[in-house]
């Protein structure tokens, strides 16, 4: 029987250039006046900010009682920067990184970690002219078997089964892609950059525990609930005004 695959949000469109052509630093200087963030957990906080400024963003994190708690702050007047930072501040452990287009925000102790998947580093990663659901199916079949111990050869064909979620207009946007020598954050952050779901996030499992191969189980960004190693891993990508689940 071929595995089911289980991607949360995995469906992407190219964006219009627009989207990188502001310089990430002039993005972070933007102000508001009178801004609220009302949202259910830190990452939803976080995407919410993200959305406001226009500011492409991955956000790596343990969903930790703590990050997953409701964040409601007010700021008379403040920059992107400021917002994001004092947001930041609030969760013990957690660091912002601006380079290379994208916002990094993440837990300093799992961002090193070997066993944070994202780290994984990848010869060559490579689609051409391809629609969205398709460039992340790639991606994850090239992650997911690092999350299983080798089987034995099984007699005929066989392979993982799977459907992805894509929007309908997904054939008007194709794109390529072409990376050496890259981690898998590093194809994310591509993607977010060449897309109009410029935001990612990725939500570890709380605890030691880790997958027979030596990886941490991703959870969503909005509960704690470990998926099954054969759906491993899991991430989300969002548009601009889109909320995790």
């Amino acid at each position: 029987m071929g595995r089911r695959l289980l991607i949360p949000a995995l469906f992407l469109v190219l964006c219009p250039p627009s989207v990188g052509e502001q310089s990430i630093q002039q993005k972070l200087q933007a102000t508001a006046e009178n801004y609220t963030v009302s949202a259910p957990t830190f990452a939803g906080a976080i995407a919410a900010v993200a959305s406001r400024f226009e500011i492409p963003v991955g956000i790596e994190i343990v969903a930790t009682p703590s990050v997953l708690r409701p964040v409601n702050r007010r700021w008379r007047k403040a920059s992107a920067r400021e917002i994001l930072t004092t947001l930041v501040d609030s969760e013990k452990g957690y660091a912002l990184r601006a380079d290379d287009g994208i916002v990094h925000i993440f837990g300093r102790d799992i961002v090193h970690e070997r066993s944070n998947f994202l780290n994984i580093r990848l010869k060559k990663f490579e689609v051409r002219d391809s629609i969205a659901r398709a460039a992340q199916r790639d991606v994850w079949y090239v992650v997911h078997p690092r999350f299983l111990p080798p089987e034995p050869p099984r007699p005929g064909p066989y392979g993982i089964a799977g459907s992805f979620a894509s929007n309908p207009d997904d054939a008007r946007f194709k794109f390529s892609l072409s990376l050496s020598d890259v981690t898998v954050r590093g194809v994310l952050n591509k993607i977010a950059l060449s897309s109009n779901y410029p935001i990612w996030i990725v939500a570890f499992a709380p605890g030691d525990a880790l997958t027979p191969t030596g990886f941490r189980r991703t959870v969503s960004p909005t509960h704690a609930s470990v998926l099954h190693d054969g759906d491993q891993p899991a991430w989300q990508t969002l548009r601009w005004g889109e909320k995790p689940y």
